[in-house]
């Protein structure tokens, strides 16, 4: 019996095509993933004069609010001083005049989404000791300002 060999030929394609439907649904996917976290700041701490912040590695933006200056000297809202630091009553956690100024605040700016929510940024300086800095936290929160940010100059 006589087998004959078959010759089969791979015939190659005249044209390549690139399927890339899966290469743009990876970009697709891709973009949507970068936007979502995408944030952008639309506001810019500036610590008043004589205010030396901490640096912090963390990236988190600052949402806008108003912010409690705690320089070596005194405290401050805005631009207005709320007390020095020497006449701060060493016996009490409260400091009347900020819980004072703070309830005001509030008052006067009730539809502020910062006030309705109540949140607060405190500018501490570097050196200040954690006790007065834990008097400002706990007034700040009796006074309707229970998410106190504290502020940090970003370090890269």
């Amino acid at each position: 019996m006589y087998h004959r060999k078959k010759n089969y030929r791979i015939q190659s394609p005249k044209s390549f095509t690139l399927n890339i439907t899966s290469m743009t649904d990876m970009f697709t996917i891709l973009l949507v993933f970068l936007l979502q976290n995408y944030s952008v700041s639309e506001f810019n701490l500036e610590p008043v004069q004589g205010l030396k912040l901490p640096v912090s590695a963390s990236m988190t933006n600052p949402t806008k609010s108003e912010q409690i200056h705690l320089t070596k000297n005194e405290i401050k809202i805005g631009d207005k001083i709320i007390t020095k630091i020497e006449s701060i009553d060493q016996q009490s956690i409260k400091i009347d005049s900020l819980y004072n100024a703070l309830i005001n605040l509030k008052e006067t700016n009730p539809e502020a989404t910062w006030s309705k929510n109540g949140e607060i940024i405190l500018n501490a300086d570097r050196e200040q000791n954690y006790k007065t800095i834990q008097k400002i936290m706990y007034t700040a929160s009796i006074a309707g300002f229970p998410k106190l940010r504290l502020s940090a100059l970003s370090g890269e």
